[in-house]
């Protein structure tokens, strides 16, 4: 059997509003016209998203955050915070708006998506329970223009 003649029952890939990857790899075109169920991962790219980070982080030997250069660059830091505000505000009336804003995108990329969310303790779980995806596509558009700028 050769390699090309695999079908997958399902992908796991890299994705959030800021990673263009999985559109300009043509693997989101492939996974809709195959209509292969996807699975992302790293939708709010370790919090960097949230805009929680204002400050640089180090982080220790060993760490995989180390080596994602948005922890460290200050420039990049404000605009996501700037960005995860504007972006909240795009849905005031949600219970969490900027986690709603963050992942609705994610699982309308296809019909069959999933995201998988990290979560450290109960009040993230809270939170998560809590997202929104029937977000307007109009909010969908503007939140992926928004993040469009952004490559982390």
């Amino acid at each position: 059997m050769c390699s090309s003649d695999l079908q997958p029952d399902v992908i796991q890939c890299y994705h959030n509003v800021a990673d263009k990857s999985f559109e300009r790899s043509g693997l989101k075109k492939w996974v809709l016209e195959n209509q292969t169920p996807t699975v992302f991962f790293s939708a709010l790219r370790q919090g960097l998203l949230l805009g929680k980070y204002t400050e640089r982080t180090e982080f220790c030997v060993g760490d995989f955050r180390r080596n994602i250069a948005g922890f460290t660059d200050i420039e990049l830091l404000d605009r996501l915070a700037s960005y995860a505000k504007i972006a909240e505000n795009l849905l005031p009336l949600e219970q969490e708006p900027l986690l709603s804003a963050l992942i609705a995108p994610l699982i309308r990329t296809s019909p069959k998506s999933a995201t998988l969310i990290g979560a450290r303790n109960v009040n993230q779980l809270e939170s998560i329970s809590k997202i929104q995806t029937s977000v307007p596509d109009a909010i969908i558009r503007q939140i992926k223009k928004l993040y469009d700028d952004i490559e982390i």
